[in-house]
């Protein structure tokens, strides 16, 4: 299957959806991050963006009908 017709069939973007938000909740208890969570407010912001993007993305792809 083409990569484009694959990105627009909406049951796969769906599903995509989910696998981005299990990874968000993988890389929130993960030790490595992009900024270390020590530095204060700076490194809890940087997983509460990566959760909140997902989760977004989640509801606006499963909102769709």
């Amino acid at each position: 299957m083409d990569e484009k017709k694959l990105a627009k069939n909406k049951r796969v973007s769906k599903y995509l959806s989910v696998i981005l938000v299990i990874f968000a909740l993988i890389y929130n208890v993960s030790p490595v991050d992009f900024i270390v969570d020590v530095t204060p407010l700076i490194g809890i912001a940087d997983d509460v963006v990566v959760t909140l993007a997902a989760i977004v993305n989640l509801y606006m792809k499963w909102r769709k009908k």
